[in-house]
């Protein structure tokens, strides 16, 4: 099951550091920040780049969330464990729906955990096609299959928007695209 923490934008990496060394690993599976691959422009060159998918978010796979979020109160930076109630006895996990949509952005099949510690948490470009017309076709990639949640393309910044529920809530993100040549160019 995954659970989301809240953390200071930017302080990512520094939270996942402390837990991993004050957080007992028997309470946990697995601790991350999905990132994004995008297109971006640099002196007039496409250059692949990384960056953080949901900035001041981290996910944890954990059997024991009551625990963990015992040894979580000594982890500094941390603003919060998401959908805990009051009273500590039960914390809120991503539903399965919104854990079986986040894996399949993450290209990690149903049952299969991602072996890469490179590619763990890592959401990979699509690569679009544009039809005589303007109409944008998706060929490969985590968007494949999830058109109907795609509220706007920008091609000239290479991404989709998408719309998802995350905790409850309608959430924007921008995964980015990569367009494929035209035959004959």
């Amino acid at each position: 099951m995954i659970y989301v923490l809240q953390v200071m934008t930017g302080r990512e990496s520094e939270v996942i550091t402390f837990m991993e060394a004050l957080v007992d690993k028997e309470y946990y599976n697995d601790v991350y920040y999905p990132t994004r691959k995008m297109q971006k422009k640099f002196k007039g060159q496409w250059n692949e780049v990384t960056e953080k998918l949901i900035p001041g978010y981290i996910f944890v796979e954990s059997d024991e969330p009551v625990k963990l979020y015992q040894q979580l109160k000594r982890v500094p930076r941390l603003t919060k464990l998401l959908g805990r109630d009051p009273d500590e006895k039960e914390i809120q996990r991503l539903t399965e729906r919104d854990e079986r949509w986040l894996r399949k952005l993450m290209g990690v099949r149903e049952g299969q955990k991602n072996q890469d510690p490179h590619l763990r948490g890592e959401v990979g470009l699509t690569l679009v096609s544009i039809d005589d017309d303007n109409v944008v076709h998706i060929l490969e990639g985590p968007l494949k299959g999830v058109e109907g949640h795609i509220l706007k393309y920008n091609l000239h910044k290479r991404f989709a928007a998408v719309e998802m529920d995350f905790m409850g809530q309608k959430t924007v993100l921008h995964m980015g695209i990569m367009i494929a040549e035209k035959k004959g160019e």
